[in-house]
């Protein structure tokens, strides 16, 4: 299963939205910031103050020294 990232900075959004990946039994992790480690996918809160393009770019980056991305 994937590893999910959720970036929201209200933690209600948070726990909803990780209630559908988890019961598909993905994991999930939650946070206000991208510097919450590498995930398969990322669920951004494209509103969030921190969340300009160049941040975006930064989550979408592959991770080319472990082959991931």
């Amino acid at each position: 299963m994937a590893n999910i990232l959720i970036l929201d900075d209200d933690p209600a959004v948070q726990i909803a939205t990780r209630l559908t990946p988890e019961s598909a039994g993905h994991a999930t992790t939650a946070g206000r910031g991208a510097g919450r480690g590498r995930a398969d996918r990322t669920f951004p809160d494209v509103v969030m103050p921190c969340m300009d393009v160049e941040a975006m770019r930064r989550i979408g980056r592959p991770d080319v020294s472990s082959g991931r991305g």
